[in-house]
């Protein structure tokens, strides 16, 4: 699943002309970023907004951006009323907040537009946060099998030998015994003397296999 941002954005309806005009542009550059949700409020004091906003506000179960015209302690309080608990996380244009040491715990970015930050300014370091969500840490040691790796325990072959674990071509071992001497066919043990009959007949035993 790649990852989003859900961004909440405050909008009352009593907004000077600068105001609404901000408020405009932001939701013109950001309505079309892949991955970024935006979703527009009235308030979000439940005593103010409306059931729908309260019900929108209390679903959202990951991490959130929020915009609007109220410093950060009051937006987290707001939220909490509404359901909504978290923790206050710093971005390049909040650096005031401590950084959450809890995992676990939901962060909370919130842009304060009345430090007079232009929009694409906002627009950009949401799409930052954004960005640093999509990155993915893969741990060194899940390396893939190489093919010689698998080779070696790929089981028995075509001719019907089996090939069993092995560390060089010398160690491979085959099951099957062709072209190897019938024991009949040799004589005599490899460290006790033998007779000059005994080394007749093996000299004739080796000449009379087929190798």
């Amino acid at each position: 699943m790649s990852a989003r941002l859900s961004v909440l954005m405050v909008q009352p309806p009593r907004l000077s002309a600068l105001q609404s005009k901000i408020q405009d542009q932001l939701v013109v550059e950001l309505i079309g970023v892949p991955g970024i949700d935006l979703a527009i409020v009235d308030s979000l004091d439940p005593a103010e907004g409306t059931a729908s906003d309260r019900l929108l506000i209390s679903s959202l179960a990951a991490d959130l951006a929020v915009i609007d015209w109220r410093e950060a302690d009051i937006v987290l309080d707001l939220l909490t009323k509404c359901g909504l608990s978290g923790a206050r996380a710093p971005h390049p244009l909040d650096q005031k907040a401590d950084p959450v040491i809890d995992r676990g715990m939901k962060r909370i970015y919130v842009f304060d537009l009345r430090n007079g930050d232009k929009p694409s300014d906002v627009v950009m370091t949401l799409k930052d946060l954004l960005r640093q969500r999509r990155v993915v840490a893969i741990p060194i040691g899940l390396v893939a099998p190489s093919k010689a790796t698998n080779d070696r325990f790929a089981g028995p072959d075509k001719t019907g030998s089996a090939l069993k674990g092995y560390s060089s071509p010398g160690q491979v071992e085959c099951s099957s015994n062709v072209g190897a001497p019938r024991p009949d066919r040799i004589v005599g043990s490899a460290r006790s003397p033998r007779t000059d009959g005994e080394l007749d007949a093996l000299v004739d035993g080796v000449n009379e296999v087929d190798w």
